[in-house]
């Protein structure tokens, strides 16, 4: 029997440079989308504070301007019922303005009325006509 070895050979090639794989084409696409999506978000994320902070201004000036105009709706009440009673007032003193005269050219014009003047508790309590009104 005849023996043969096989002998194996093992061939050393030069090693070439080890290949860096990177990101390709579509990768570096989805990078940048997602740089540009996050940037996005950022910029609505501040609109949306910008556009929240207006909208409590907005509701703050509201409330404001209703409670200001209540006010002044009140003024404007408490001074047409001041000009009412001015206006009783004044037809008040006109009436009473027309009796004197009444008097006056009753008692005849060259003669003026001798008015007593009154004393005691009683006169000082009893104020004119137009001071009740005025005091309210």
């Amino acid at each position: 029997m005849v023996h043969i070895e096989a002998q194996e050979r093992v061939f050393v090639l030069p090693a070439a440079r080890p290949r860096v794989v990177g990101p390709g084409r579509r990768e570096q696409g989805y990078r940048e989308q997602i740089l540009s999506l996050s940037a996005e978000r950022q910029r609505a994320e501040q609109e949306r504070g910008r556009l929240a902070q207006e909208l409590e201004w907005s509701a703050r000036v509201e409330r404001g301007s209703v409670r200001r105009s209540e006010r002044l709706e009140g003024h404007l009440r408490a001074s047409e019922e001041a000009q009412k009673r001015l206006l009783l007032a004044l037809g008040a003193v006109q009436r009473e303005n027309e009796l004197l005269r009444q008097k006056v050219t009753a008692l005849g014009a060259g003669a003026a009325p001798q008015l007593e003047p009154r004393a005691g508790a009683r006169a000082r309590s009893a104020r004119p006509f137009w001071r009740r009104w005025f005091e309210r």
